[in-house]
C-alpha cells in the first residue's frame, strides 16, 4: 500500500479486513468489504439474540489475531457480556491440543475463531471429540472449501462470517449495481434466471462464481 500510495494509484477492493486498509482514511483505498473487527462485533451481536451469551474467543498471538480481539472486547464491553474465555495460541503451533484443552474447561457456549484454516479445524474437531457441542463462528478468511474440508463431519455448528453481498440478491445497491453493469456482458455471470437453461459463461465474476449449470 506504500509503494501505491507513494506512485498516487489507487486501491480498489482489497481482499482483506485489516485494519491498515481502513483506518486512516486514505483517499487511495476504496473498501468494498468490512473490517474484521467488524466481522467479530456483528457476530457477537447476533449470538444473544438466540440466548448464546457465554461466548469465548481463541486468537493467533498476532496482529491479526490482536485485531480480532479488540472487536470482540468492543463488543462484548458494550452488550456488557463477560467473556467466557480468552485463549491465546502461537502461529506456529500445528496442533490446537492445549487451546482445545482451555476451551472445554470453560465450556462457552459459542466460540469465535480468529485463526487460520487449518488450526481452527483442528481447534473444532478436537472440541467436538471431546463432547462440546458450541457454536463455532470463523471469519472471513475462512469462508473457503478447504476449511470445510478440514472439518469434516464437524463442519455442522460451524458459522463463517460473510462481508460481501449476494450478487443474487436486490437488498444491497451494490448488488443491483453489480448486475446491471453486468447484464449483457458474455464474459461475467448475469442474474441465475438470464442462464437458467443454459451453461452460465465461461469466465465468471469472482464476486459471483456458482456451481456450473448441470
Amino acid at each position: 500500500m506504500a509503494v501505491a500510495g507513494a506512485a498516487g494509484i489507487p486501491i480498489v477492493a482489497p481482499s482483506t479486513g485489516a485494519p491498515i486498509f481502513h483506518q486512516p482514511i486514505n483517499p487511495l483505498v476504496f473498501n468494498v468489504r468490512a473490517k474484521y473487527q467488524t466481522e467479530v462485533e456483528k457476530a457477537i451481536e447476533h449470538l444473544p439474540t438466540v440466548g448464546v451469551n457465554r461466548i469465548a474467543i481463541v486468537h493467533v498471538n498476532d496482529s491479526f489475531g490482536r485485531d480480532g480481539l479488540e472487536g470482540f472486547t468492543r463488543k462484548m464491553d458494550a452488550l456488557k457480556l463477560k467473556p467466557a474465555a480468552v485463549v491465546i495460541y502461537e502461529r506456529t503451533l500445528l496442533e490446537m491440543m492445549k487451546p482445545a484443552a482451555e476451551l472445554a474447561k470453560a465450556d462457552p457456549q459459542a466460540v469465535i475463531l480468529i485463526a487460520s484454516g487449518k488450526n481452527a479445524a483442528d481447534l473444532v474437531v478436537r472440541m467436538r471429540a471431546a463432547g462440546s457441542t458450541a457454536q463455532f463462528v470463523a471469519i472471513s478468511n475462512n469462508s473457503a472449501k478447504s476449511f470445510i474440508g478440514d472439518l469434516g463431519t464437524s463442519a455442522r455448528g460451524v458459522m463463517v462470517t460473510q462481508v460481501f453481498p449476494n450478487p443474487f440478491s436486490s437488498s444491497t445497491p451494490l448488488a443491483r449495481e453489480m448486475r446491471r453493469l453486468a447484464a449483457g456482458n458474455k464474459d461475467v455471470c448475469c442474474p441465475r434466471r438470464q442462464w437458467k437453461d443454459s451453461p452460465p459463461p465461461k469466465i465468471l465474476s469472482k464476486a459471483c462464481a456458482v456451481p456450473a449449470a448441470a
